[in-house]
């Protein structure tokens, strides 16, 4: 097999092959497109799946089988001529026929859109800042309060309402002078100044005792999310049934036992330490990724191709509309909900995913500089993590990946890892003090 490759100038990252393949390695794709053929056809005098070639050809015609040929033949060979120059396509190619006769060559053009070229650089030493992951007495006395709310307890006390207490309420919203039932409610119980109801709501609670009704109007908003009451005067009528105080647990020993299986306060300390140092280490650690990965590719001058841009949009919608049906949501209804049709709410993701088909070309290409590969024991290992981690049966989910075609796209994650991973380990942190995560590397 001969093949011809030539850049296209006029045609940002397209190539254009030529390949000519002797006639006899067509002879078995010839071969099965007769046997294809003959499974089909019915001819008087001749049994199903029995007609000989000679009888085909005067029948159905040479030029029948010849096409039928092609189906199979043209990516087989398209395929070889990619891998025997090293050519990385990332889009179907555009296919010309020149020649595929009897006893003559078969030759055929592609024209394929290929992988940009892009300067990397170096890669190793990127400096950038990583957060500490030190743990001070301030954020385990955070921890400790809320330890603290949540073991306090409700107590019914006959003292006006005021922020910080909670109130049981029962309230009637009227529309119109007409009871208005989404503006109703029996037995609510909330915390004064939480953000619960509105604060205009509340203000007119503030003081009130057990027993006490109370009755203000207040106007809902012109673009309230129902529309029966936008920009209407709401009239409420609300009888506070309790007002109760939050008491919080003494901060001692007995505390810490309560909390677990803790001997002293001095023990819940140290433990809540450990997990606080552990959190923060896996925080700094995931934004260093996060921080490195843009340095890397900051720095690079890369347009991304289109077909990848709408490919990552496509598995990030994918992805998207599982994630709320797992949550027992449809797509539909949700984008309904928000206003959003679905081209409009996919649009919505393609900066995010411009940046991620960046990064994964970058990484790749990494992965080739270094000659990263990716063993069958990682394969393993990484569907056994995604068992453990979602419940799953580990063989169970292995078949399901084989058979859904999603093992090359598994294999190929785990080698963007395996190269991140290797940028990561050469990088050196800066100390940093703002502590907050802006987004995620691969």
């Amino acid at each position: 097999m001969k093949v011809s490759t030539r850049e296209l100038k006029r045609e940002k990252n397209k190539v254009l092959l030529k390949i000519e393949v002797p006639f006899k390695d067509t002879l078995p794709f010839i071969k099965n497109a007769y046997k294809r053929i003959r499974a089909k056809v019915i001819i008087p005098g001749f049994r199903k799946g029995h007609v000989p070639e000679k009888v085909i050809d005067s029948k159905i015609g040479k030029a029948v089988v010849y096409e039928e040929a092609l189906r199979e033949a043209l990516p087989h060979f398209y395929t070889l001529a990619l891998e025997k120059n090293k050519i990385k396509a990332i889009a179907q190619p555009e296919v010309e026929v020149i020649q595929f006769e009897e006893e003559k060559p078969l030759i055929f053009k592609a024209k394929v859109e290929v992988k940009p070229k892009f300067k990397i650089g170096n890669y190793k030493g990127i400096e950038a800042e990583k957060i500490s992951d030190r743990v001070t007495e301030k954020e385990i006395d955070i921890k400790i309060d809320e330890l603290r709310e949540k073991f306090s307890n409700l107590k019914v006390v006959n003292k006006p309402l005021k922020k910080g207490y909670f109130a049981l309420i029962s309230f009637q919203g009227f529309v119109d002078g007409k009871p208005y039932k989404e503006s109703s409610a029996d037995d609510f119980l909330f915390e004064v100044g939480k953000g619960v109801l509105h604060k205009d709501f509340e203000k007119h609670l503030i003081g009130a005792r057990k027993g006490e009704t109370r009755e203000f109007s207040l106007k809902a908003s012109d673009n309230h999310h129902v529309k029966e009451i936008a920009g209407k005067e709401v009239k409420y009528k609300v009888t506070i049934k309790e007002v109760k105080e939050k008491i919080l647990p003494e901060l001692n020993d007995a505390f810490a036992k309560q909390v677990g299986d803790f001997k002293s306060l001095k023990e819940l300390r140290k433990h809540l330490k450990e997990k606080l140092k552990e959190a923060k280490k896996e925080l700094a650690d995931l934004e260093f990724r996060y921080e490195v990965m843009k340095k890397l590719t900051d720095g690079i001058n890369l347009e991304v191709p289109q077909v990848l841009v709408e490919r990552q949009m496509d598995k990030m919608m994918n992805s998207f509309e599982l994630n709320l049906k797992v949550q027992g949501v449809e797509m539909m209804d949700y984008l309904k909900r928000i206003g959003k049709e679905p081209l409009e709410y996919r649009e919505s993701f393609r900066k995010d995913a411009e940046a991620r088909v960046k990064n994964e070309l970058v990484l790749e290409e990494i992965a080739e500089r270094e000659k990263l590969k990716v063993t069958p024991e990682e394969i393993e290992k990484e569907i056994e993590k995604t068992a453990q981690y979602y419940g799953q049966d580990k063989e169970a989910l292995k078949n399901y990946i084989e058979k859904s075609g999603n093992l090359k796209g598994l294999e190929y994650d785990i080698l963007l890892k395996k190269a991140l991973d290797l940028v990561i380990k050469e990088a050196k942190p800066l100390p940093k003090t703002r502590q907050s995560v802006r987004g995620k590397g691969k």
